[in-house]
């Protein structure tokens, strides 16, 4: 009976030290660190180049600095104990241990390093060599804060921001130029760059929205018409490689409908449509909390939905009349030409002959998406979409004029997040 009692005792202690183990979000506060050191039969080898130092307060990122550690090891004054740590993937560097695991052995010549760690994933992991024999048991902190990064791949822009993975506060934000003229290949090179300056030791995946489709679940771009080059480029897969995190690549405007749809104007609404316009017209749909994608990943291209076929608003080869052409902020700038800034296309006396002419337009859109779609929300977003915040009920009277009898409206607003494309992959990258 006592047998069957210390057995059945020793059974939940290995349970409950598992589930603790493979909690996704458990973290770590501070540790400290001693260098890694590899075992094979007897001898042990000392390899300060393995382990990736990562200490957060000090932006300090170094392959064994022995002079950066011993100096926190006098300011901290950090204990040396026996422990073992499990990071991520792009901290890891050696073969000895199988999934990437680091020791800490206390008999170790090395200086302590006192560093932050991100959060654990996975199970316990067991190691080669005679060095598994003498691991204990590790050490759990708790308290650990991860954060995500959102990135905004536009036509004109890219935008990047890093939030806290629990309060979604903004941490850290930057927007460069796109410099689309100079293809895919270098404005990749310049994304990437952003990306590894603003990853931080607790990043725990990156979102990237991009404007044109893609190919899910592969990442991989179909095409983006404003940034010549992009044609099948295996974006979710490199950048995986180049920053060695989990990535979610999407289209840009679904990310902005997503943010919208659980913080925003459509927070609530069970069918909510986002409706980016600037460089381009780009739509997104959320259904009962969870993107639409369609079958093949396609859905919500809204800006290419027919909406005078064979009559766009200006001369150009292409005829095929889509919604684009007619209200995004590059082809408001070509029907009024006048307008010496975006702003002036909806604002002002300028433009002012056209503008019944696209709240027209807009209620044409918005008949198709309702009647398709039943939508209890439509929210616009970019530069020019959120230009129509006094307009609105103008659009909404045109609106009625074209809507079968009967039929209930949507509620038309306007963007009511500042970072919405940015904070949708973020979010969605969670997904990952």
């Amino acid at each position: 009976m006592k047998k069957t009692l210390q057995g059945a005792v020793w059974i939940i202690i290995v349970i409950a030290e598992r589930v603790m183990l493979d909690m996704r979000r458990y973290p770590f506060d501070r540790l400290t660190l001693q260098s890694h050191a590899s075992a094979h039969d007897e001898k042990r080898t000392h390899r300060p180049d393995c382990l990736k130092t990562i200490v957060r307060q000090h932006a300090v990122i170094s392959d064994g600095n022995a002079e950066c550690a011993e100096e926190l090891q006098n300011e901290h004054q950090c204990d040396i104990r026996p422990e073992y740590v499990t990071i991520p993937q792009q901290y890891r560097c050696g073969d000895d241990c199988d999934k990437g695991q680091y020791h800490v052995d206390q008999n170790d010549d090395a200086p302590c390093l006192l560093s932050h760690m991100p959060p654990v994933y996975g199970s316990p992991m067991r190691c080669k060599g005679n060095f598994a024999n003498r691991i204990p048991k590790a050490t759990w902190y708790s308290m650990y804060m991860t954060s995500l990064i959102g990135v905004d791949l536009g036509g004109t822009k890219i935008a990047i921001a890093r939030f806290d993975a629990k309060t979604l506060e903004v941490q850290f934000q930057k927007t460069l130029p796109t410099h689309a003229e100079q293809r895919l290949p270098k404005v990749y090179e310049d994304m990437r760059d952003l990306i590894r300056d603003c990853i931080q030791p607790d990043t725990t995946s990156i979102g990237v929205g991009v404007p044109g489709l893609v190919r899910h679940p592969e990442g991989i771009l179909v095409r983006m018409p404003n940034i010549p080059g992009s044609e099948n480029f295996p974006l979710l897969d490199t950048l995986k490689k180049d920053c060695q995190l989990p990535v979610c690549v999407e289209n840009d405007a679904s990310c902005f409908a997503y943010a919208e749809s659980q913080l925003g104007a459509g927070k609530g609404a069970s069918v909510f449509v986002g409706i980016t316009m600037g460089t381009g017209v780009g739509g997104g749909i959320v259904i009962d909390g969870k993107l639409f994608r369609g079958a093949h990943g396609y859905a919500a291209e809204i800006g290419h939905m027919l909406l005078q076929p064979g009559m766009p608003p200006y001369d150009t080869a292409d005829k095929r009349g889509d919604v684009e052409q007619f209200l995004s902020g590059t082809a408001m700038g070509k029907r009024c030409e006048a307008a010496g800034k975006p702003e002036d296309y909806l604002e002002g006396a300028v433009c002012a002959f056209m503008r019944p002419e696209i709240f027209r337009e807009i209620a044409w859109m918005c008949v198709n998406i309702c009647h398709s779609l039943d939508p209890e929300v439509i929210a616009f977003g970019g530069s020019a979409g959120r230009a129509l915040k006094p307009h609105l009920k103008a659009i909404e009277k045109e609106l009625g004029k074209w809507m079968l009898p009967g039929t209930p409206p949507p509620k038309l607003s306007t963007a009511s997040l500042p970072n919405a494309a940015t904070l949708g992959a973020a979010l969605l990258s969670q997904q990952s």
